[in-house]
């Protein structure tokens, strides 16, 4: 593919935030200035019971189930749930932590498959890529606002789950592939074409791509590269 359509738009790849520096007063920290793990596989466990049970009893649930699952998931603050999760990652056996791992991309799965699918729907009565409308990221960011739009309730499950979705696949030794979204990827690759048409105006792209995952109530996908596959990356940075 061609040069990144979001270059120049000051993108870079972010740092794994240190635990210590986002958790909550309320959770003990060890000399270090890290999260105690010892503290935290009980921690997170008690935090996020339910996620923890559905796993325990293989992660196959309903659409309901799933939908309370992803609700529950907002009690906890984004900061003390990315702090809690990247300590319990470092301390649990990989084996635990990819029975939980596969249940949130089902939680994920179940919000936003809809809403993409939707999506593509319009760019397909469009017209497709060739379509003067669709031809414009501006105008088709607009009319594919509301559909993508991710219902109230779901905003914080999703932030939550692509967060550590997105520490799990960092701190893994696996195929990368297995923590790829599908629904992230096809979205921005769903907007390729429109994106590349413009691409001599990447800065303002990128802003106007913010704009809509904030309108959507879609976590900012550059902060999470590796739930992307490499052409969805390649958008960001060629």
């Amino acid at each position: 593919m061609g040069g990144a359509c979001f270059k120049g738009g000051n993108v870079a790849e972010p740092t794994v935030l240190e635990p210590a520096a986002v958790a909550s007063t309320r959770y003990l920290r060890q000399g270090s200035g890290s999260v105690s793990s010892g503290i935290c596989r009980g921690q997170v466990q008690e935090e996020f019971a339910p996620l923890f049970k559905a796993a325990g009893h293989g992660g196959n649930l309903d659409g309901r189930a799933k939908d309370e699952l992803l609700r529950s998931m907002t009690a906890v603050p984004l900061p003390e749930a990315t702090a809690l999760f990247e300590a319990w990652l470092a301390a649990e056996a990989p084996k635990k932590s990819k029975r939980i791992m596969s249940l949130v991309q089902k939680l994920l799965a179940r919000v936003l498959d809809p809403a993409v699918e939707a999506v593509a729907g319009i760019i397909e009565a469009l017209g497709g890529d060739s379509g003067d409308v669709a031809g414009n990221f501006d105008c088709l960011a607009t009319l594919c606002g509301d559909a993508l739009s991710l219902e109230e309730w779901a905003r914080g499950g999703v932030a939550t789950a692509a967060k550590i979705l997105t520490l799990a696949a960092r701190s893994s030794t696996d195929d990368a592939a297995g923590y790829i979204v599908p629904a992230f990827d096809r979205l921005l690759l769903l907007f390729r074409h429109q994106l590349l048409v413009h691409i001599g105006s990447s800065g303002k792209n990128l802003q106007r791509w913010r704009e809509l995952e904030e309108k959507a109530g879609l976590p900012h996908l550059e902060e999470h590269l590796p739930l992307l596959g490499s052409s969805a990356k390649s958008l960001f940075f060629g």
